[in-house]
């Protein structure tokens, strides 16, 4: 894509800057960024980035910032995005399953960073948690959603489901769902991994 520009934007953190805390300011930026009229825009994340572009793009749609009627982007991106930010449950036997697999996350520690960016926000706020959001948006204003999970990581069943409802409300977009693949494997590439490099090359070729 030689006529693409890209930005990596580096996100406050929690514990220091929780989502109650920073929210509207990266909403502000959001805004800012789509002032650009004569451009095709992509928001891209991954894992908790993937949730916090995703929360941003929805709650920018649904007019939540100052009422406001907020210009969509073209796409969104999604590796091994973190859409449910409610406490996991390692009872729960499909995530003691995978958890058992998975080479990178553990409920525990997920569950522990997960709250800290809540912070004091009920869990279950579509901006923290945007599963819950009005996912009709999107299809509304034309926003084409891409997404890319493995079968080894204990994010990947919260973003399947988020997968179908994107399909109930006739969103726009593909998805790659790879067994055995780990949490954000496609950004492993650069090691020769050959699952990595094809994840890559997946990405690049839905978004040209």
């Amino acid at each position: 894509m030689p006529d693409s520009t890209i930005s990596v934007i580096s996100m406050p953190l929690a514990p220091n800057s929780p989502a109650p805390k920073v929210f509207d300011d990266i909403l502000a930026l959001y805004h800012e960024l789509m002032s650009a009229d004569d451009e095709s825009i992509t928001f891209a994340g991954d894992s908790s980035g993937g949730n916090i572009i995703l929360s941003v793009v929805l709650a920018a749609l649904s007019g939540s910032s100052n009422g406001a009627k907020s210009r969509a982007p073209d796409s969104i991106l999604l590796v091994s995005p973190a859409v449910d930010l409610r406490p996991m449950d390692a009872k729960n036997a499909e995530l003691a399953a995978v958890q058992k697999r998975d080479p990178v996350l553990v409920i525990p520690t997920s569950n522990k960073g997960a709250a800290k960016w809540v912070g004091d926000w009920d869990a279950a706020d579509p901006r923290v948690t945007p599963v819950n959001a009005e996912l009709g948006l999107l299809a509304e204003r034309g926003v084409k959603v891409y997404g890319v999970t493995g079968g080894n990581d204990i994010r990947t069943p919260e973003a399947l489901r988020f997968r179908d409802l994107c399909v109930k409300h006739d969103v726009q977009g593909e998805w790659l769902d790879w067994g055995g693949q780990m949490h954000c494997f496609p950004l492993a590439w650069m090691y020769g991994i050959r699952e990595s490099k094809e994840g890559k090359e997946w990405i690049l070729r839905v978004l040209a």
